[in-house]
Parts: C-alpha cells; structure tokens; sequence
C-alpha cells in the first residue's frame, strides 16, 4: 500500500498515507471523459445515480459484526480514527471526495470508508453509518481472488465519479512540468513503475489508455535524465538510493518496454 500510496501525478486520484495501513484517496466527483469505464469491478456502481441507499453502498451492521469477530461485543468494522475524532480534518469541497482505504491486521482485509462528502454519495439514516465501510465487490471478494490497492482504487472512482473516467488512472502530465529536473524523474519513474504494475496484473479494458502514459512518460523521463546528465548533476542523483533503484530497473527495462509499447500502440491504430 505504501508503495502505491505515494505516487502522485494522476488526473482524477490523489493519494496520501497515514502510516503503514492507511490511504486517504481523494477523488474528482466529475469528470470530463465521455466513455464510462467497462471495469467489472466498478460496473455495478456506475449504473446508480447519487445518493444511493445506505443498504446498498454500506456494509450492514450485522455484517460488520459478523465479520469483525467482535459481535459478541457489538462492534462492527469501524476504521481506527472516526469521523468525528479524526485529527484530519477534510474540507468539505464540492469538487472531489475523500476516502479511506485500510489494511488493519486485526480485520485481516482491506475496507474503504467514505471521509468527505458523505451525503453525496449516501443516504446516512444515522450518524454511525458514516463510519461503516462500502460494501464493494473488491474489498468483499478479497479473500477469493487476488485484489491489490489499485483495484479497490478504480472501483472507488466508479462508485464516485460521475460521469465514471474511461481510465482511472489517467495521468496529469502537467504534473510533472511543474516539477523541477531532478523531482520530475524521481515522480515519473515511480509513475511508470506503477502503472506497469497495474497492467502487468490484470488487463483492464483501459490497458491502451495506460500503455500510451508510459509511453509517453517513459520519453520524457529519459529527456529529463538526459537533460540533467549534461548539468553534470545525475552522479548526485545516482548517490540517492531510491533513485538508484528505479535507474536499475528502468535502464534494464526499457529497450523491450519501449519495443513492446511501440507494438501494442501500433495494433491499437491498426484496430481503430
């Protein structure tokens, strides 16, 4: 989660940890794109308009109990900081969302929760309801099928966003122009090792979407690396052992990513 949590860069997502187990995800509530995503995950989300029914958007309290192992003493699934004691405070803006994804040990799976904006998304009967999880298919199918952070994350801008992105993961390249030299390579070398990532464990319907990112953050990132090799500045850049790492790895990667990339860009047009 933590080497999810930390990328930044994306159009629609914003991610900041708090510790080990704790992502808060903040989400655009509109989007731009015109196509819906075709994510199965997400699909059963985006067909509801907003608000929806508590029953149908939170886990009900006698499934939390159920699944917490602490029914006998009436405790359902509440996150380690409630709404109300939480020491981060969330604007409520009308533009994006907060949420929350966590990976406690003591419930030995992930849940979401909803931290801004919650009469937005769900009709709350009462106040506890905004400290119940989502009742998503990710987070539900955890234990049967192999779920990572990113696939909790584009199903939480299905249920979200509105109309949903074709990609949700789509990049904000502007990002990245805003950036020095030296923090653009450091923030898109971790992109692209992320979204390879992503589509390395399943491919979405918008692995093309992803693909021609990479593609286009992998030239630049290698501009910029050459560009600051000239400044005589990369012997310092080297020395950082995070940067070391990602060099390594996109130095060994990148004649057959970039070869693989060009193919799957050229059948992409060729369909078209």
């Amino acid at each position: 989660m933590v080497r999810f949590g930390c990328v930044q860069g994306f159009k629609h997502i914003s991610m900041k940890m708090r510790g080990k187990e704790e992502l808060f995800l903040t989400i655009a509530n509109n989007s731009s794109a015109s196509t819906p995503s075709q994510s199965p995950n997400a699909s059963v989300h985006q067909l509801k308009n907003l608000p929806r029914n508590e029953s149908s958007l939170l886990l009900s309290a006698r499934t939390q109990r159920s699944l917490s192992g602490f029914g006998y003493m009436d405790v359902g699934l509440p996150p380690a900081s409630p709404s109300e004691n939480d020491d981060v405070v969330f604007d409520e803006n009308p533009h994006h969302t907060v949420f929350l994804i966590a990976g406690y040990s003591m419930y030995n799976c992930p849940y979401a929760w909803v931290r801004s904006n919650h009469e937005r998304l769900v009709k709350i009967v009462k106040d506890e309801g905004k400290d119940s999880p989502l009742n998503l298919h990710t987070t539900s199918h955890f234990a049967t099928e192999d779920v990572k952070v990113s696939d909790i994350v584009a199903e939480l801008v299905g249920v979200n966003t509105r109309p949903p992105p074709h990609n949700p993961f789509a990049v904000d390249f502007s990002y990245f122009e805003c950036l020095s030299k030296y923090e653009a390579i450091i923030a898109s070398g971790a992109m692209i090792d992320l979204l390879v990532r992503i589509i390395q464990h399943r491919t979405p319907s918008y692995h093309k979407q992803i693909l021609r990112d990479v593609h286009r953050l992998l030239k630049q990132h290698f501009s910029d690396v050459s560009s600051l090799s000239h400044m005589n500045t990369l012997s310092s850049l080297q020395r950082t052992a995070s940067s070391t790492m990602l060099f390594t790895q996109l130095s060994r990667t990148t004649s057959s990513m970039s070869a693989a990339l060009d193919n799957s860009l050229n059948e992409s047009d060729d369909e078209v």
